[in-house]
Protein backbone atom coordinates (compact mmCIF):
# COMPACT_ATOMS: atom_id res chain seq x y z
CA UNK A 1 0.00 0.00 0.00
CA UNK A 2 1.60 3.46 -1.24
CA UNK A 3 2.17 6.05 1.74
CA UNK A 4 0.30 8.64 1.08
CA UNK A 5 2.17 12.37 1.13
CA UNK A 6 2.52 14.36 4.00
CA UNK A 7 -0.59 17.28 3.79
CA UNK A 8 1.15 20.52 3.80
CA UNK A 9 0.78 23.05 6.74
CA UNK A 10 -2.62 25.59 6.58
CA UNK A 11 -0.60 29.03 5.27
CA UNK A 12 -2.19 30.87 8.49
CA UNK A 13 -3.40 28.66 11.31
CA UNK A 14 -4.34 29.68 15.16
CA UNK A 15 -2.04 27.78 17.57
CA UNK A 16 -1.51 28.29 21.24
CA UNK A 17 2.19 29.95 21.94
CA UNK A 18 3.91 30.10 25.19
CA UNK A 19 0.25 29.62 26.66
CA UNK A 20 -1.38 32.82 24.94
CA UNK A 21 -3.48 32.24 21.62
CA UNK A 22 -1.73 32.90 18.74
CA UNK A 23 -1.28 32.84 14.79
CA UNK A 24 1.09 31.12 13.09
CA UNK A 25 1.58 32.56 9.20
CA UNK A 26 3.76 30.26 6.71
CA UNK A 27 5.04 31.47 3.17
CA UNK A 28 2.93 31.29 0.66
CA UNK A 29 3.37 29.13 -2.74
CA UNK A 30 5.38 30.50 -5.38
CA UNK A 31 3.72 32.46 -8.09
CA UNK A 32 2.85 30.74 -11.52
CA UNK A 33 5.16 31.99 -13.66
CA UNK A 34 2.80 32.70 -16.48
CA UNK A 35 0.18 34.10 -14.13
CA UNK A 36 3.15 36.20 -12.39
CA UNK A 37 3.72 37.32 -16.27
CA UNK A 38 -0.07 38.03 -17.68
CA UNK A 39 -0.57 40.30 -14.08
CA UNK A 40 2.36 42.18 -14.69
CA UNK A 41 1.51 42.92 -18.68
CA UNK A 42 -1.88 43.71 -17.49
CA UNK A 43 -1.07 46.03 -14.49
CA UNK A 44 0.49 48.39 -17.13
CA UNK A 45 -2.41 49.52 -18.60
CA UNK A 46 -3.16 50.93 -15.35
CA UNK A 47 -2.24 54.23 -13.70
CA UNK A 48 0.33 53.62 -11.11
CA UNK A 49 -1.87 54.00 -7.90
CA UNK A 50 -4.29 51.68 -9.19
CA UNK A 51 -1.68 48.81 -9.92
CA UNK A 52 -1.94 45.98 -7.44
CA UNK A 53 0.92 45.56 -5.20
CA UNK A 54 1.58 42.14 -4.70
CA UNK A 55 3.95 40.81 -1.84
CA UNK A 56 7.08 39.26 -2.18
CA UNK A 57 7.04 35.44 -2.60
CA UNK A 58 7.68 32.84 0.03
CA UNK A 59 9.89 33.60 3.26
CA UNK A 60 10.82 37.61 1.85
CA UNK A 61 7.11 38.13 2.40
CA UNK A 62 7.12 37.04 6.05
CA UNK A 63 10.20 39.26 7.18
CA UNK A 64 8.63 42.01 5.06
CA UNK A 65 5.51 41.72 6.95
CA UNK A 66 7.29 41.05 10.06
CA UNK A 67 9.35 44.14 9.58
CA UNK A 68 6.73 46.10 8.92
CA UNK A 69 4.59 45.33 11.89
CA UNK A 70 6.98 45.98 14.02
CA UNK A 71 7.77 49.52 12.44
CA UNK A 72 4.29 49.69 12.75
CA UNK A 73 4.14 48.79 16.61
CA UNK A 74 6.94 51.43 17.08
CA UNK A 75 5.14 54.02 16.17
CA UNK A 76 2.31 52.98 18.81
CA UNK A 77 -0.23 52.26 15.91
CA UNK A 78 -2.30 48.83 16.44
CA UNK A 79 -1.12 45.68 15.25
CA UNK A 80 -0.39 42.25 16.30
CA UNK A 81 2.75 41.71 18.35
CA UNK A 82 5.15 39.31 16.79
CA UNK A 83 6.27 37.18 19.25
CA UNK A 84 8.11 34.69 16.99
CA UNK A 85 9.96 35.10 13.76
CA UNK A 86 12.09 32.30 12.50
CA UNK A 87 12.75 33.17 8.91
CA UNK A 88 10.14 30.43 7.83
CA UNK A 89 7.53 31.21 9.91
CA UNK A 90 5.80 33.97 12.33
CA UNK A 91 3.95 33.78 15.22
CA UNK A 92 1.53 36.65 15.58
CA UNK A 93 -0.63 37.75 19.01
CA UNK A 94 -4.03 36.61 18.68
CA UNK A 95 -6.13 40.58 18.43
CA UNK A 96 -9.67 39.03 17.67
CA UNK A 97 -11.86 38.27 15.40
CA UNK A 98 -11.67 40.21 11.84
CA UNK A 99 -13.99 43.16 12.24
CA UNK A 100 -16.01 41.85 8.72
CA UNK A 101 -17.22 39.57 10.97
CA UNK A 102 -18.55 41.47 13.47
CA UNK A 103 -19.73 44.21 11.16
CA UNK A 104 -21.54 40.89 9.09
CA UNK A 105 -23.01 39.08 12.91
CA UNK A 106 -25.24 42.63 13.56
CA UNK A 107 -28.17 44.36 11.34
CA UNK A 108 -27.60 47.11 14.09
CA UNK A 109 -27.11 50.16 11.92
CA UNK A 110 -25.60 52.73 14.53
CA UNK A 111 -23.26 49.50 15.37
CA UNK A 112 -21.87 48.97 12.15
CA UNK A 113 -21.46 53.22 11.86
CA UNK A 114 -19.74 52.85 15.75
CA UNK A 115 -17.16 49.70 14.07
CA UNK A 116 -16.09 51.83 10.90
CA UNK A 117 -16.00 55.26 12.41
CA UNK A 118 -13.19 53.20 14.95
CA UNK A 119 -11.26 51.87 11.99
CA UNK A 120 -11.68 54.97 10.18
CA UNK A 121 -10.15 56.76 13.17
CA UNK A 122 -7.28 53.75 13.53
CA UNK A 123 -6.71 54.17 9.36
CA UNK A 124 -6.45 58.14 10.00
CA UNK A 125 -3.52 57.89 12.81
CA UNK A 126 -1.42 55.07 10.18
CA UNK A 127 -1.61 58.18 7.36
CA UNK A 128 -0.60 60.84 9.77
CA UNK A 129 2.12 58.99 11.20
CA UNK A 130 3.88 59.31 7.47
CA UNK A 131 2.22 55.59 6.61
CA UNK A 132 -0.02 53.77 4.34
CA UNK A 133 -1.42 49.84 5.10
CA UNK A 134 -1.82 48.81 1.57
CA UNK A 135 -4.57 46.66 1.95
CA UNK A 136 -7.20 48.75 4.44
CA UNK A 137 -9.93 46.28 3.59
CA UNK A 138 -12.24 45.34 7.38
CA UNK A 139 -11.52 42.43 6.56
CA UNK A 140 -7.53 43.42 7.50
CA UNK A 141 -8.69 44.44 10.91
CA UNK A 142 -9.73 42.98 13.82
CA UNK A 143 -12.02 43.83 17.03
CA UNK A 144 -10.65 42.70 20.34
CA UNK A 145 -12.80 40.83 22.58
CA UNK A 146 -13.69 43.84 24.53
CA UNK A 147 -15.38 45.10 21.60
CA UNK A 148 -13.66 48.27 21.67
CA UNK A 149 -9.87 47.93 19.96
CA UNK A 150 -8.99 47.47 16.31
CA UNK A 151 -5.80 46.10 15.45
CA UNK A 152 -4.48 46.06 11.79
CA UNK A 153 -3.44 43.20 10.06
CA UNK A 154 -1.75 41.68 6.69
CA UNK A 155 1.21 43.95 6.20
CA UNK A 156 2.97 41.76 3.59
CA UNK A 157 2.15 44.25 1.04
CA UNK A 158 4.02 47.76 0.97
CA UNK A 159 2.90 50.51 -1.26
CA UNK A 160 4.98 52.68 -1.41
CA UNK A 161 7.64 50.04 -2.75
CA UNK A 162 5.58 50.82 -6.09
CA UNK A 163 4.10 54.65 -5.28
CA UNK A 164 5.03 57.65 -3.48
CA UNK A 165 3.67 58.05 0.05
CA UNK A 166 0.60 60.56 -1.20
CA UNK A 167 -0.45 57.97 -3.79
CA UNK A 168 -0.23 55.04 -1.58
CA UNK A 169 -2.11 56.97 1.50
CA UNK A 170 -4.89 58.21 -1.21
CA UNK A 171 -5.28 54.61 -2.34
CA UNK A 172 -5.43 53.41 1.29
CA UNK A 173 -8.98 55.46 1.75
CA UNK A 174 -9.96 54.58 -1.38
CA UNK A 175 -9.56 50.69 -0.57
CA UNK A 176 -11.10 51.37 3.06
CA UNK A 177 -14.19 53.30 1.71
CA UNK A 178 -14.26 50.59 -1.08
CA UNK A 179 -14.81 47.84 1.78
CA UNK A 180 -17.31 49.79 3.96
CA UNK A 181 -20.13 50.30 1.25
CA UNK A 182 -21.40 46.64 1.87
CA UNK A 183 -22.38 47.47 5.47
CA UNK A 184 -24.24 50.87 4.19
CA UNK A 185 -27.98 50.79 3.58
CA UNK A 186 -27.22 53.99 1.52
CA UNK A 187 -23.96 53.76 0.56
CA UNK A 188 -24.36 56.49 -2.30
CA UNK A 189 -24.98 58.44 0.88
CA UNK A 190 -22.63 57.32 3.32
CA UNK A 191 -19.62 57.31 1.60
CA UNK A 192 -19.48 60.88 0.89
CA UNK A 193 -19.66 61.99 5.00
CA UNK A 194 -17.14 58.95 5.50
CA UNK A 195 -14.88 60.86 2.88
CA UNK A 196 -15.76 64.12 4.20
CA UNK A 197 -14.48 63.06 7.64
CA UNK A 198 -11.32 61.50 6.23
CA UNK A 199 -10.50 65.01 4.47
CA UNK A 200 -11.28 66.92 7.27
CA UNK A 201 -8.77 65.00 9.76
CA UNK A 202 -6.13 64.33 6.90
CA UNK A 203 -3.56 66.87 5.27
CA UNK A 204 -4.35 69.15 2.39
CA UNK A 205 -1.74 67.47 0.08
CA UNK A 206 -3.85 64.22 -0.17
CA UNK A 207 -6.96 65.53 -1.55
CA UNK A 208 -5.61 66.51 -5.03
CA UNK A 209 -4.37 62.49 -4.79
CA UNK A 210 -7.83 61.65 -4.18
CA UNK A 211 -9.22 63.49 -7.44
CA UNK A 212 -6.85 62.43 -9.52
CA UNK A 213 -7.80 58.67 -7.90
CA UNK A 214 -11.12 59.59 -8.94
CA UNK A 215 -10.38 60.08 -12.54
CA UNK A 216 -8.57 56.99 -13.30
CA UNK A 217 -11.56 54.86 -11.88
CA UNK A 218 -14.32 56.29 -14.04
CA UNK A 219 -13.99 54.14 -16.75
CA UNK A 220 -14.69 51.43 -14.51
CA UNK A 221 -17.12 52.87 -12.55
CA UNK A 222 -19.36 53.54 -16.22
CA UNK A 223 -18.00 50.04 -17.47
CA UNK A 224 -20.02 48.82 -14.20
CA UNK A 225 -23.10 51.12 -14.34
CA UNK A 226 -23.81 50.22 -18.47
CA UNK A 227 -23.13 46.70 -18.01
CA UNK A 228 -25.24 46.81 -14.91
CA UNK A 229 -23.14 44.55 -12.86
CA UNK A 230 -22.84 45.90 -9.35
CA UNK A 231 -24.70 43.43 -7.90
CA UNK A 232 -22.39 40.62 -9.05
CA UNK A 233 -20.71 40.24 -5.49
CA UNK A 234 -19.91 43.01 -2.43
CA UNK A 235 -17.04 44.05 -3.93
CA UNK A 236 -17.76 44.80 -7.40
CA UNK A 237 -20.49 46.98 -5.66
CA UNK A 238 -17.88 48.66 -3.13
CA UNK A 239 -15.80 49.16 -6.00
CA UNK A 240 -18.62 51.19 -7.72
CA UNK A 241 -20.08 52.66 -4.95
CA UNK A 242 -16.92 54.39 -4.04
CA UNK A 243 -15.54 55.51 -7.76
CA UNK A 244 -18.94 57.44 -7.61
CA UNK A 245 -17.63 59.15 -4.62
CA UNK A 246 -14.78 59.91 -5.43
Amino acid sequence: MSQQPDKPAPRVERIVFEGRDAWIKRPEPERSTFFSGLHRVLSRALPRVLRPTNALDGPAALRAEAARLRDFHAAGLPVPEVLEDTGQHIVLSDCGATLRTHLRATSNAAERLRLMHAAQDVLVRVLLSGRAHGRPFVKDMTLGPDGGHIHLLDLEEDPCAHMDLLDAQARDVWLFLMSCAEFHEEPEAALPRQLTAFLAALPDDIKPRLIALGRGLRPFRRIIGVTRTASISHDVAGAYWCARTL
